[in-house]
């Protein structure tokens, strides 16, 4: 029979190589092969060199982490072992397997350099804490910190995707504490350190000198007029805000500028901690007034008045702790900066009303001297400086603005300086330094030049103190 072609059939005039086919189907394998090999090559090499740069880590010179980082070398090590097995068994992807090496070694680094450089970091805080430039909120959240850092009881966990915590382990129950558990990440992180401390004295002073274009001078009524400026609430307004909008800034300010009454907790167990100790201050108190400790009663009463001056810090989306301050806390943050304001107002009034420092005698403000070379000596401010160096708090009082405001030893040689209200009851105004404080002296009102009487006195007759 005749072939018939079908139509729309072109035959071949080449044969099938069937040769060939073959021959680059081998090869295709094969370098399917060789790249499979050279990537597993290059997969146990991450393994090997993860692992080399884990055991080679520092250990520090703070004993503290010797241990620690042993420790934490050895679990890190049987991890990214575990993870190399998985991956050849099957059970992880090239992909999942990189980017667990790439978390567990961006961890890792974070903890040696934290390892590396602890004791100089507390070294430098603890400095600027003696010198009063830092916030009392770093030292809430060194002394977190530095519980966390104690090895008693502590483990370092490298979860599965890599990120590395620290926790306490209960030696009874072999259980995780939840509370314990810190990401080293935010031990590390700066911000979480140094607090920034709001000079609140000092920055009103400064504004507020900046209104004398406004202010109607009208010799003791300076006060009244002031307030009754139309520009005064608006001024008043901006000052507030641009003290408190920052919640740092409005949690330092109740932190370091009323007097001690607020401190920072970090989780709940640190709120715990703070609150009895809280508790335990007011019973020693009680004690020493030899009155009776509180009641049950009036301790849960006092718990729930002390609660409103523990302020939250939270960690945002960075691992960086945040103040989250109640709207209570907020008002208490912009009450202390209009009070601030009210006393600088009060000062100019005084000052208005003394109007030039007595220079006879060494009774007033002002040395008697008025050769400018001793034009700021001043026996009154030697006596000043010299019983705020020896205590002498109540004949301090003596040299106060109406012999109204009382003074008292604050934190980090601060003064925290208080003025009886109308039960008289000891009212807190603010926590200042010395240098600061010239508008609680009678005869002292500018601050300018009360500075210069202090740095005459001061170099005339070290005291040491910082006063």
């Amino acid at each position: 029979m005749a072939r018939q072609d079908y139509y729309g059939y072109i035959p071949s005039a080449e044969r099938l190589d069937l040769g060939k086919l073959t021959s680059d189907l081998a090869n295709t394998i094969s370098g399917i092969g060789q790249r499979r090999e050279l990537e597993k090559e290059q997969l146990d090499q991450i393994q090997a060199d993860n692992a080399k740069i884990i055991r080679d880590t520092e250990l520090g010179k703070s004993q503290t982490f010797q241990t620690m980082t042993l420790d934490a070398s050895q679990n890190a090590v049987l991890k990214i072992n575990e993870w190399n097995k998985l991956l050849k068994a099957g059970q992880l992807s090239p992909k999942e397997y990189k980017q667990k090496m790439s978390t567990v070694m961006e961890n890792w680094g974070t903890f040696a350099n934290t390892v590396k450089t602890y004791d100089a970091r507390m070294a430098e805080i603890q400095k600027q804490q003696q010198e009063g430039t830092v916030s009392g909120l770093a030292i809430d959240s060194n002394e977190f910190f530095a519980q966390t850092s104690d090895l008693k009881d502590k483990k370092i966990f490298i979860d599965e995707s890599g990120n590395m915590s620290m926790g306490r382990v209960d030696p009874n129950t072999g259980q995780l504490d939840p509370q314990s558990v810190q990401s080293l990440r935010s031990m590390a992180l700066p911000n979480n350190m140094v607090f920034d401390k709001v000079d609140l004295n000092g920055q009103v002073g400064a504004v507020v000198k900046e209104w004398a274009p406004f202010l109607k001078e009208d010799g003791i009524n300076t006060i009244s007029d002031v307030r009754n400026n139309n520009d005064y609430a608006d001024k008043l307004t901006d000052l507030v805000g641009a003290l408190t909008d920052n919640p740092r800034m409005a949690a330092s300010i109740l932190r370091d500028n009323t007097g001690g009454k607020y401190v920072a907790y970090l989780n709940q167990a640190d709120y715990n901690n703070k609150m009895l100790s809280m508790i335990k201050k007011e019973n020693d108190t009680r004690r020493f007034r030899e009155l009776e400790p509180m009641t049950p009663e009036e301790e849960a009463q006092f718990a729930e008045e002390a609660s409103g001056r523990l302020i939250e810090m939270r960690k945002d989306a960075t691992d960086t702790y945040q103040p989250v301050l109640t709207p209570a806390q907020m008002k208490a943050a912009e009450d202390a900066v209009i009070r601030t304001v009210g006393i600088y107002l009060e000062s100019k009034s005084t000052q208005d009303e003394v109007s030039t420092p007595s220079r006879g005698g060494g009774g007033g403000g002002g040395g008697g001297n008025t050769n400018n070379t001793k034009k700021y000596e001043s026996k009154t401010m030697d006596e000043i400086r010299k019983l705020w160096a020896s205590g002498k708090w109540k004949q301090l009082q003596g040299y106060s603005v109406d012999g109204k405001y009382i003074f008292k030893p604050g934190a980090n040689q601060t003064l925290d300086i208080y003025k009886k209200n109308a039960r008289g009851e000891e009212e807190f105004v603010v926590n200042t330094t010395f240098y600061n404080a010239s508008q609680f002296f009678k005869g002292f009102g500018n601050p300018d030049e009360w500075r210069k009487y202090v740095d005459y006195s001061r170099d005339k007759d070290p005291l040491g103190l910082g006063i």
